[in-house]
């Protein structure tokens, strides 16, 4: 019984191995241009797909339309327009400043949104702004991720508590 296992492993390495071999043959096979289309078409391909990974939900103008929404459901800004585009410079001061961040600032900027409206404005005042150590831009969804993993679960337990919908 051992050696019937033992041949059919080896059987399964060599066609394992002849497949490899045949799509290395097939692959250099090709032309020069055509390998290079495959590799540009491959790279905007994965491009696109991260990008959407980190556009694809909290953006600014999902925002803008939410806000429109919330003021016609009679919701109120708490704050004026300014204080949402402070808070998102201080969350973003403190992603651009790894060493020295504190997710508690961010945490307390978060308890001081009242309602679904202000969480909008604030997204709104964030807008898009770009990534450390990246030629891509990212959301505040985004942005909370990379201050600490865990973050938008602490975040959407404040929203939780509030009766604030929004989640990240």
């Amino acid at each position: 019984m051992k050696d019937k296992v033992k041949q059919l492993q080896d059987k399964a390495k060599k066609g394992a191995s002849k497949l490899g071999t045949d799509i290395k043959t097939s692959w250099n096979q090709l032309p020069p241009m055509v390998r290079v289309g495959a590799y540009l078409f491959g790279g905007i391909w994965a491009y696109r797909k991260i990008s959407n990974l980190i556009k694809n939900s909290g953006t600014s103008e999902d925002a803008k339309d939410d806000i429109k929404k919330f003021e016609k459901n009679g919701q109120t800004a708490t704050y004026p327009e300014a204080t949402y585009s402070g808070y998102a410079d201080i969350i973003y001061n403190e992603y651009a400043n790894e060493v020295w961040s504190d997710l508690d600032d961010v945490i307390y900027i978060f308890k001081l949104m009242q309602n679904d409206l202000d969480v909008a404005k604030l997204i709104s005042a964030f807008g898009s702004r770009r990534l450390l150590f990246s030629t891509m831009e990212g959301n505040l969804q985004t942005v909370m991720q990379r201050i600490d993993s865990d973050a938008p679960n602490e975040v959407n337990k404040i929203f939780e508590n509030k009766g604030i919908k929004y989640r990240f």
